[in-house]
């Protein structure tokens, strides 16, 4: 009975640890550092007292391969540096998946990280509303703000869009799981607050995804609560949902028509983007000109340029079609799997890819929603920009991907046992 609180006292400074740890990470990302040599000498000093077991999953060696590729690509980039420092972000894909292939009898539960999480993303957010207005009191101007950049200043909209969406979701499970102060008060009331912040961030991928999550659990919803044909019938009704939406707001709609008529355009034509020359390029027209480059960059070196070789490649393929200005942002190809196929080559998107589909179905085998949805989010955002550059994407997706599928892993074989 002692040993057994003495392990239960073990993972409760554990999740402690790891929920003290992303709480920090969400205003102050530099610290992940730190908290990953503590944690590291955490389950060090529980490794030789014999506490923990070490089971490294397909996951977990997934992501591992994939750092590897990158490491390979370094002997073969111009900038030994610039590749070093690329390499020194991607670690957490090694040190997350060793670091929680370390485990303790008992089970890791993710409520305290939950808890972790959602004050994380409460203080930033407050942390961006008080940047915002005084950027308010200083310029005047509500649109320019509030939104964006001003008020996620600390990490890009899209990634804080998908914290925020995250948290969200965290806290959606313990009202289903009936953790303490997760009501239907207090699950709506953050919900309407992490809308508001969602529209602040102003990420149209981001806001793109909730609205398919939404879509996705109004529609769980009404299957769970209401007869086969109220479902159905409501089905139906799907369509009508985007045109409304459409119709209600007049920035919606120009987002929208401004993205199908560049769409339409590069349909019609894909080699326009790269000819018609103009002064200024909408932030749509800029992405499928980086993308149309990169494509060629992959058909002409199959097997990669080499990790941090990304800028020079794709800067010479601009300039060669005259868009010098284009070339002179250093802009990455706003998709991620363009992104790894440049750098690191086919093998490595095939990696990349085969990681994402791993998780995909593990999340339906064990029933795994926050997972696929977490998943969903990933590879959904990575076709808008490049998630896994910025070290917000790397520690924050890495970090969550394995720790919910080891969760609900270890849950799932507790109860076939």
């Amino acid at each position: 009975m002692f040993d057994r609180i003495k392990e239960i006292s073990k993972i409760q400074w554990y999740q402690y640890l790891l929920s003290l740890m992303i709480f920090i990470f969400c205003f102050a990302p530099n610290s992940i550092t730190i908290f990953v040599i503590i944690w590291a000498v955490f389950i060090a000093f529980h490794k030789m007292k014999g506490n923990v077991h070490f089971k490294l999953s397909k996951i977990a060696i997934a992501f591992i391969l994939f750092f590897l590729a990158y490491l390979i690509g370094a002997f073969f980039s111009n900038h030994p540096g610039d590749a070093l420092h690329s390499l020194e972000r991607k670690l957490v894909f090694i040190a997350f998946p060793i670091l929680f292939s370390f485990r303790f009898e008992h089970k890791l539960a993710i409520k305290p990280i939950a808890f972790g999480l959602i004050a994380g993303v409460l203080l930033c957010s407050f942390m961006g509303l008080i940047h915002s207005f005084n950027t308010y009191q200083l310029q005047g101007d509500f649109n320019n703000s509030f939104g964006a950049t001003t008020f996620s200043y600390i990490h890009h909209p899209t990634y804080f869009s998908a914290f925020l969406l995250v948290s969200f979701l965290f806290a959606l499970e313990g009202y289903k799981l009936r953790w303490r102060y997760f009501n239907g008060f207090s699950i709506t009331l953050y919900f309407l607050f992490t809308l508001i912040m969602q529209f602040f961030c102003f990420s149209f991928a981001g806001l793109l995804y909730l609205f398919l999550v939404l879509i996705y659990l109004g529609y769980k919803w009404i299957y769970q609560h209401f007869s086969r044909l109220i479902f159905y019938l409501c089905l139906t009704s799907f369509p009508f949902i985007p045109v409304i939406i459409y119709k209600s707001n007049i920035h919606i709609q120009i987002v929208v028509d401004d993205a199908l008529a560049d769409v339409r355009a590069f349909v019609s034509n894909p080699k326009s983007v790269l000819t018609n020359h103009q002064e200024t390029y909408t932030g749509n027209q800029v992405r499928l000109i980086l993308w149309t480059v990169s494509m060629e960059e992959i058909q002409a070196h199959p097997f990669g340029v080499g990790t941090s070789n990304l800028d020079d490649a794709i800067g010479i393929r601009l300039r060669m079609n005259g868009l010098n200005s284009i070339a002179d942002e250093n802009y990455n190809p706003h998709n991620q799997y363009l992104q790894v196929a440049v750098e690191i080559g086919v093998v490595g998107l095939i990696i990349f890819v085969g990681l994402l589909g791993m998780i995909f179905f593990y999340a339906v085998k064990l029933k795994n929603v926050l997972l696929f949805l977490l998943c969903g989010n990933l590879a959904f955002n990575c076709i808008f920009e490049s998630m896994l550059q910025r070290q917000s994407g790397i520690v924050f997706y890495t970090f969550f991907l394995i720790l919910l599928y080891n969760s609900f892993k270890e849950k799932n074989v507790e109860s076939n046992a």
